[in-house]
């Protein structure tokens, strides 16, 4: 779907017309409706502008798709069990997703010795059960 037609699709599910969006942007009506018709392109600072007034992240404009939430249920989730350490289950659908969420058993008294693991992104971990010493 191109971003005109993004644009459009996120406009009229807030219910606002052209003009509000113009206003809101400082934008004018021709130019928005030529963008939402895919008749001219426009500069990252205008999407930025309809972005904010459509109050929609502006990486949503810019994907292929749109993210749409999946269900792992718990009996197709899949399971890794490591040598003598710890079982890591997977929560999220897919992977290459920013975010994978995942639930790693460990078994009590567990140490990872002086091993590290890196890898791009970022992590959130909660404890569930017991603690953690370090």
């Amino acid at each position: 779907m191109s971003i005109g037609n993004k644009i459009r699709n996120y406009r009229q599910q807030i219910n606002i017309n052209i003009s509000k969006l113009a206003e809101d942007t400082g934008l004018s009506c021709g130019f928005i409706s030529q963008v939402e018709n895919d008749k001219v392109s426009l500069s990252l600072e205008s999407l930025k502008k309809i972005s904010s007034a459509l109050k929609i992240p502006i990486k949503n404009f810019l994907e292929d798709q749109l993210f749409k939430p999946e269900l792992v249920r718990k009996d197709f989730r899949p399971k890794i069990k490591l040598a003598e350490g710890p079982e890591v289950e997977v929560l999220s659908a897919a992977f290459g997703h920013q975010l994978q969420v995942l639930i790693v058993n460990l078994p009590s008294g567990y140490q990872a010795g002086n091993s590290t693991h890196t890898h791009d992104g970022e992590e959130f971990i909660t404890v569930l059960l017991g603690n953690n010493t370090r």
